[in-house]
């Protein structure tokens, strides 16, 4: 579809419908909130489409008058391969920029801090025995995939879920971000933390679940290479929190990635 519209220039009326929907919750004193969900699901969260729809999360500030939704990109950067280029589409960059390095050239340092995109990945080190040219073709694209635990404040439907993204940026270092479903026009809050703060920072947050007035749920954990699981707060005992620590703990020793 999105190939279509470059063609001939003629957008298709539900584009038009997600444009228009984007620009009323981008807009300065907008009073509507869209969910990012509301979008992801109707885009079927294709890679194509949700890399598309990044973009014009940005562009709706110098399109429209509007403000870039940081929130939305907070969330896209997690779904994307940032290091792909654009697919095609009227004002697409196509290949001349990545997804990062459109994010970089066309958000501010806040905005950018806001939306916490991974470091670059460093391609591997060759060695010391081969030729310096043939080291130089040594290329990683590979990314690696985050951890997701969807706090559920009903389990037939996600627009309000809190979300935790657990994410490798370094050698035993790693992402904590937290997203509050019912106030995501605030900051989500990102920490490098060793892998004990991460483990001590989720017993905390799930033994907070068992004690909350108005509880939630439950919890769908989503790991790399695990099957994804529901699992309500009447069955959050001890013993399976701690089989999601160790289910975390060993994604830690050995982390899954995207080639």
């Amino acid at each position: 579809m999105l190939e279509e519209w470059s063609k001939t220039l003629k957008c298709p009326p539900c584009v038009s419908d997600v444009l228009n929907n984007l620009r009323v919750s981008s807009h300065l004193g907008a009073v509507h909130d869209i969910p990012l969900s509301h979008f992801t699901k109707f885009l079927n969260n294709e890679p194509a489409g949700l890399t598309w729809f990044l973009h014009e999360c940005v562009s709706v500030s110098w399109m429209w008058g509007g403000t870039p939704r940081t929130d939305y990109l907070a969330e896209l950067v997690q779904e994307v391969d940032l290091d792909d280029v654009f697919p095609a589409f009227p004002g697409s960059p196509l290949n001349k920029l990545t997804v990062r390095e459109f994010l970089e050239k066309h958000l501010s340092a806040t905005e950018l801090d806001y939306v916490n995109m991974m470091p670059r990945l460093v391609a591997p080190t060759v060695a010391a025995t081969a030729p310096v040219a043939a080291a130089a073709e040594v290329k990683c694209s590979c990314e690696t995939l985050p951890i997701l635990i969807r706090i559920c404040r009903k389990f037939t439907g996600n627009t309000s879920d809190d979300k935790i993204y657990i994410k490798k940026t370094a050698n035993d270092v790693y992402s904590f971000l937290y997203i509050d479903g019912e106030l995501s026009h605030l900051k989500p809050t990102a920490y490098n933390m060793s892998r004990s703060a991460v483990l001590k920072l989720l017993s905390n947050t799930l033994r907070l679940l068992m004690v909350d007035d108005a509880p939630f749920e439950g919890i769908q954990l989503e790991v790399p290479n695990v099957p994804r699981v529901l699992i309500t707060l009447e069955n959050l005992r001890s013993d399976i929190r701690d089989l999601v620590y160790d289910t975390v703990e060993a994604t830690m020793d050995n982390w899954p990635v995207n080639a």
